[in-house]
């Protein structure tokens, strides 16, 4: 017996025909290619116009320390804090609107922000700074106790001319035009109690429907902080951002009650199965255990990632001790409602098709060598390549792009812990499609639908309704 044979031996069986062993092999041979040409159209069709990100979480650290160096703060040996955030707002407008990727005005309208946060040990001291993609400034403040000993009682004219020289230099000899004088008032924030807040409101002149807020915070003769923060047209918002997000919201609720369906049915195949004495319940626990691990992985490898703003009182210990606890707590609900789902259909799908657990009996029992296991990853990474491949032919096809997806891969690379993030996050999103699109729905399929190919065009459409709840789970850990 060749070794292709010994390979797909498992999968098409020993009484297979000539046709579907082609298939497997085709399938095998085909699957890197098809990966290849994914990654292909990616990079050169439906990543999005212009968007490239240039820094990585050394870098926008380094960037984080030289611009407190030029504000005259030091900041050597602080903790550092780091936070990727998505915009999906701005993201659309640029795909919506040609600019061209050497626009200055992009450098103030960022896909995706890194928000870098420097504390000093004792915590009396900070600075936040953003940066886009790029490594250019859109953010910076300072506060702590520092700030006490800054004079407050300097002039308004000579705190505008040093605001109007921060903006100055700031916009860098952009083209625009200033929207009247700046709104002068006094900065609310704790501790920027006394500064002057001016704010300019800038039309950029080669951007159609979008205005700038600018906006330097002075304290007496100090810039203690600076903002942006673009306005977007009502039309292009209705357009662009409403309508598509009011049919977002009706997906995601038709989502989630097929989701609850899917698991009240599940708890209720699963009870059954526990008087009948054939419910899995070590592996329920198991499935629990592995989703609490992977996200102590995930807090570890990404600990800022749950914050929705750092800020001093958020990075403190015993928060982040708080937060570590919610989200082993939340994992271990998710972990035990996925690990009920899956027991419930484990049954169906054994009863249903012998012999096609065999390979995650193998790593259970601790064969993980065996080559049930290795005929599964390798037949598991040839349909990855085809499915990544024909989801860029369609979306290329389509016209659509992947700005978000490719902000989601970003957002790795700016954690304490790339790769771990990254195969957490892999991990995760694998285990709840696998339950959520397959073995929940075969629960239920399976007893009310006898013929295979309503079943089949079931399932499909059920995977193509809840395609991002994987996402959403993973982004809640």
């Amino acid at each position: 017996m060749s070794d292709l044979e010994l390979i797909l031996k498992p999968f098409p069986g020993a009484q297979a025909g000539a046709w579907r062993r082609r298939l497997w092999t085709l399938l095998l041979l085909g699957g890197p290619l098809m990966g290849a040409l994914g990654f292909w159209i990616h990079e050169h069709s439906a990543r999005g116009p212009g968007f490239r990100v240039d820094i990585d979480r050394a870098e926008a650290v380094r960037l984080a320390h030289e611009l407190a160096k030029q504000k005259g703060l030091g900041t050597q040996g602080w903790r550092e804090h780091l936070r990727f955030n998505a915009e999906p707002v701005t993201e659309r407008y640029l795909r919506t609107h040609e600019l061209g990727p050497a626009a200055r005005v992009r450098r103030f309208l960022p896909e995706a922000t890194v928000t870098v946060f420097l504390m000093r040990q004792d915590g009396e001291q900070w600075m936040r700074a953003a940066f886009g993609t790029r490594g250019f400034a859109t953010d910076y403040r300072v506060g702590g106790r520092g700030l006490e000993q800054v004079p407050r009682d300097v002039p308004e004219a000579e705190a505008r001319a040093r605001a109007e020289a921060e903006l100055k230099e700031w916009l860098g000899g952009m083209a625009m035009r200033i929207l009247g004088e700046p709104e002068v008032t006094t900065a609310d924030e704790r501790d920027l109690l006394g500064a002057r807040r001016f704010t300019w409101r800038l039309e950029p002149r080669n951007a159609r429907e979008v205005e700038l807020v600018m906006r330097v915070d002075v304290l007496g003769g100090r810039v203690v902080g600076r903002s942006v923060q673009p306005v977007f047209a009502a039309g292009f918002l209705e357009r662009e951002v409403t309508l598509p997000g009011a049919r977002a919201d009706v997906l995601g609720t038709l989502r989630m009650v097929l989701v609850l369906c899917l698991v009240l049915y599940a708890f209720y195949r699963y009870a059954r199965r526990t008087m009948e004495k054939e419910a899995p319940h070590a592996r329920v626990l198991l499935l629990a255990a592995m989703f609490v691990a992977v996200s102590l992985l995930l807090q570890l490898g990404n600990p800022d990632a749950s914050l929705n703003t750092l800020e001093p009182a958020a990075v403190r210990t015993a928060f982040a001790v708080f937060r570590l606890l919610l989200a082993v707590l939340f994992a271990a609900l998710v972990g035990c409602v996925l690990g009920v789902s899956y027991g419930a259909g484990e049954g169906e799908v054994r009863e249903s098709w012998p012999g096609r657990l065999t390979s995650l009996d193998a790593v259970l029992t601790g064969r993980v060598w065996s080559a049930n296991v290795g005929v599964s990853v390798v037949a598991g990474a040839a349909l990855a390549g085809w499915l990544f491949g024909l989801s860029a032919l369609g979306q290329a096809a389509l016209g659509a792009k992947m700005g978000a997806q490719a902000m989601e891969t970003a957002a790795f690379t700016f954690g304490r812990v790339p790769l771990l993030v990254m195969l957490a996050t892999v991990l995760l999103g694998a285990v709840t499609t696998t339950v959520l699109c397959l073995l929940a729905p075969l629960t239920f399929l399976r007893r009310h639908v006898r013929k295979g190919w309503p079943i089949a065009l079931a399932l499909a459409a059920g995977a193509l309704l809840m395609g991002g709840m994987s996402q959403r789970i993973e982004a809640d850990q």
